[in-house]
Protein backbone atom coordinates (compact mmCIF):
# COMPACT_ATOMS: atom_id res chain seq x y z
CA UNK A 1 0.00 0.00 0.00
CA UNK A 2 1.21 3.08 -1.26
CA UNK A 3 1.72 5.87 2.03
CA UNK A 4 0.02 8.73 -0.04
CA UNK A 5 -2.59 5.92 -1.35
CA UNK A 6 -6.10 7.35 0.25
CA UNK A 7 -8.43 4.05 1.79
CA UNK A 8 -11.90 4.39 1.69
CA UNK A 9 -14.60 2.22 3.33
CA UNK A 10 -16.17 -0.68 0.95
CA UNK A 11 -18.69 -3.40 1.21
CA UNK A 12 -16.21 -6.08 1.14
CA UNK A 13 -14.67 -4.56 5.05
CA UNK A 14 -18.29 -5.08 6.27
CA UNK A 15 -18.48 -7.54 9.49
CA UNK A 16 -22.21 -8.37 9.20
CA UNK A 17 -23.11 -6.19 12.58
CA UNK A 18 -24.52 -2.50 11.51
CA UNK A 19 -22.73 -0.27 14.41
CA UNK A 20 -19.68 -2.13 13.88
CA UNK A 21 -20.01 -1.07 10.38
CA UNK A 22 -20.64 2.12 10.50
CA UNK A 23 -17.65 2.82 13.42
CA UNK A 24 -15.09 1.20 10.78
CA UNK A 25 -16.52 3.44 8.47
CA UNK A 26 -15.86 6.40 10.76
CA UNK A 27 -12.53 5.16 11.35
CA UNK A 28 -11.76 5.07 7.90
CA UNK A 29 -12.61 8.71 7.58
CA UNK A 30 -10.87 9.74 10.43
CA UNK A 31 -7.63 8.15 9.17
CA UNK A 32 -8.34 9.60 5.58
CA UNK A 33 -9.10 13.19 7.02
CA UNK A 34 -5.48 12.74 8.95
CA UNK A 35 -4.02 11.57 5.85
CA UNK A 36 -5.46 14.38 4.14
CA UNK A 37 -3.51 17.05 6.39
CA UNK A 38 -0.28 15.74 5.85
CA UNK A 39 -0.26 15.28 2.55
CA UNK A 40 -1.04 18.56 1.76
CA UNK A 41 0.72 19.54 4.41
CA UNK A 42 -2.37 21.28 6.22
CA UNK A 43 -2.86 23.52 9.40
CA UNK A 44 -0.78 21.33 12.06
CA UNK A 45 -3.03 22.18 14.87
CA UNK A 46 -6.14 20.56 12.65
CA UNK A 47 -3.94 17.39 11.94
CA UNK A 48 -3.28 16.96 15.42
CA UNK A 49 -7.08 17.26 16.58
CA UNK A 50 -7.56 14.80 14.23
CA UNK A 51 -5.41 12.57 15.47
CA UNK A 52 -6.92 13.00 18.94
CA UNK A 53 -10.30 12.54 17.57
CA UNK A 54 -9.46 9.04 15.98
CA UNK A 55 -7.70 8.33 19.20
CA UNK A 56 -10.89 9.15 20.91
CA UNK A 57 -13.23 7.50 18.45
CA UNK A 58 -10.78 3.99 18.55
CA UNK A 59 -11.25 3.81 22.11
CA UNK A 60 -15.15 4.36 22.09
CA UNK A 61 -14.96 1.56 19.14
CA UNK A 62 -13.21 -0.96 21.26
CA UNK A 63 -14.91 -1.05 23.66
CA UNK A 64 -17.85 -1.50 21.80
CA UNK A 65 -16.32 -4.14 19.41
CA UNK A 66 -15.61 -6.00 22.96
CA UNK A 67 -19.04 -6.05 24.52
CA UNK A 68 -20.70 -7.37 21.39
CA UNK A 69 -17.77 -9.74 21.34
CA UNK A 70 -18.66 -10.92 24.43
CA UNK A 71 -22.10 -10.90 23.52
CA UNK A 72 -21.26 -13.67 21.31
CA UNK A 73 -19.04 -15.45 23.13
CA UNK A 74 -16.09 -15.28 20.95
CA UNK A 75 -13.49 -17.74 22.23
CA UNK A 76 -10.56 -15.37 21.64
CA UNK A 77 -11.68 -12.22 22.61
CA UNK A 78 -9.02 -12.08 25.30
CA UNK A 79 -6.45 -11.74 22.26
CA UNK A 80 -8.44 -9.28 20.77
CA UNK A 81 -8.78 -7.23 23.26
CA UNK A 82 -4.31 -7.16 23.67
CA UNK A 83 -4.69 -6.78 20.28
CA UNK A 84 -6.57 -3.45 20.74
CA UNK A 85 -4.22 -2.47 23.81
CA UNK A 86 -1.36 -2.39 21.90
CA UNK A 87 -2.49 -0.63 18.91
CA UNK A 88 -3.79 1.99 22.07
CA UNK A 89 -0.37 1.90 23.19
CA UNK A 90 1.31 2.63 20.00
CA UNK A 91 -1.13 5.85 19.24
CA UNK A 92 0.45 7.00 22.36
CA UNK A 93 3.57 6.85 21.77
CA UNK A 94 2.74 8.41 18.56
CA UNK A 95 1.10 10.73 20.17
CA UNK A 96 3.85 11.69 22.41
CA UNK A 97 6.43 12.06 20.01
CA UNK A 98 3.75 14.05 17.25
CA UNK A 99 4.94 17.94 18.76
CA UNK A 100 8.64 16.70 17.95
CA UNK A 101 7.84 15.05 14.77
CA UNK A 102 9.49 15.88 10.90
CA UNK A 103 6.82 14.61 7.93
CA UNK A 104 9.10 11.86 7.34
CA UNK A 105 7.67 10.41 10.58
CA UNK A 106 4.06 11.50 9.88
CA UNK A 107 4.15 9.72 6.81
CA UNK A 108 4.85 6.87 9.31
CA UNK A 109 2.29 7.34 11.19
CA UNK A 110 -0.21 7.47 8.27
CA UNK A 111 1.13 4.34 6.85
CA UNK A 112 0.87 2.43 10.51
CA UNK A 113 -2.87 3.98 10.10
CA UNK A 114 -3.75 2.67 7.30
CA UNK A 115 -2.16 -0.57 7.77
CA UNK A 116 -3.74 -1.10 11.18
CA UNK A 117 -7.32 -0.75 9.68
CA UNK A 118 -7.14 -3.28 7.02
CA UNK A 119 -5.48 -5.78 9.63
CA UNK A 120 -8.08 -4.94 12.13
CA UNK A 121 -10.95 -5.19 9.78
CA UNK A 122 -10.21 -7.58 7.46
CA UNK A 123 -8.23 -10.30 9.15
CA UNK A 124 -8.69 -9.67 13.21
CA UNK A 125 -12.85 -8.49 12.95
CA UNK A 126 -13.44 -10.97 10.22
CA UNK A 127 -12.46 -13.25 12.77
CA UNK A 128 -15.40 -12.82 14.96
CA UNK A 129 -17.58 -12.75 12.28
CA UNK A 130 -16.80 -15.98 10.95
CA UNK A 131 -16.49 -18.10 14.60
CA UNK A 132 -19.08 -15.51 16.37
Amino acid sequence: MESDEFLLWDPSFSVGNELIDLHHQKLFELIAMFNGKIAYAQEREKMLAIFEDLKQYTLMHFKAEEKFMASLNFSDLEVHIKSHQDLVRRIDEFQSKMDQMQEVHLREVSKFLKEWIVIHVLHEDMQFVSKG
